[in-house]
């Protein structure tokens, strides 16, 4: 009976960590400020040939591409006047695994969620108010767990990025259409290895951020609740 109490706690703290995650990668794929940051910082028209508010455009089909059941990534930009396919067979094949991994991100958000609003709903109905004390208990060991795992990736990040966005790819992808080249391609001219830093750096300190947030929260009401049981024992 006590392996049926502590299993949904259990299952509760380890989907904190995966929405935190989902949910930051679904907002960085999805905002436009953050590619329009990226194309300013690296001068991405200069390396391109293409405008600005051409990249802008391009950025945002391809967040439609990211987010709808589009099945082409394929983009036409003008450049030099004249209207031209951005990527090449390749690039699109690689843009598909992409999405493909992006969609899996999301699927991870929405049935996380749908655990966590389940087990909450049935902890209230079921415990009332007393149920207050146990999902702190989950929210604080949820973001224990999110702040070690990240603590491991922000570490690796900053001593060798590099490896680190080796072995992703290597880990992630089935096949090597990852592997661009950077004089003819588009895809890697506008979204270079520091641009995926970068968004790496944001994604991370956002999560620990909220995992902070949320542990720092808990574990105050963890406090709070622990006084009172020892006041209302003196």
């Amino acid at each position: 009976m006590k392996v049926m109490r502590i299993t949904p706690v259990i299952i509760f703290a380890i989907c904190i960590p995966l929405l935190l995650v989902s949910s930051n990668v679904r907002f960085v794929v999805s905002e436009t400020f953050l590619y329009q940051y990226g194309f300013d910082k690296y001068d991405i028209d200069e390396v391109t040939g293409i405008e600005n508010d051409n990249l802008i455009n391009a950025a945002k089909d391809l967040i439609h591409y990211f987010n709808s059941g589009e099945d082409s990534a394929q983009i036409q930009v003008l450049k030099d006047g004249q209207l031209i396919d951005l990527f090449s067979l390749r690039e699109i094949d690689h843009l598909k695994d992409v999405k493909d991994i992006i969609q899996l991100f999301y699927m991870f958000q929405w049935i996380t969620l749908g655990y966590m609003v389940a087990y909450i709903a049935f902890g209230f109905i079921s415990q009332k108010r007393v149920f207050f004390g146990t999902l702190a208990q989950g929210l604080f060991f949820g973001s224990i767990f999110t702040l070690a795992l990240f603590a491991f990736a922000g570490i690796w990040a900053l001593i060798d990025f590099d490896n680190l966005f080796l072995t992703f790819h290597e880990v992630s992808f089935t096949n090597d259409l990852w592997i661009l080249d950077p004089s003819q391609d588009y895809l890697i001219m506008m979204f270079p290895e520091d641009f995926f830093m970068d968004a790496a750096f944001l994604l991370v300190g956002g999560t620990v951020l909220e995992a902070l947030v949320l542990g720092g929260s808990s574990w105050t009401y963890i406090r709070h609740i622990k006084k009172h049981q020892v006041s209302m024992t003196d």
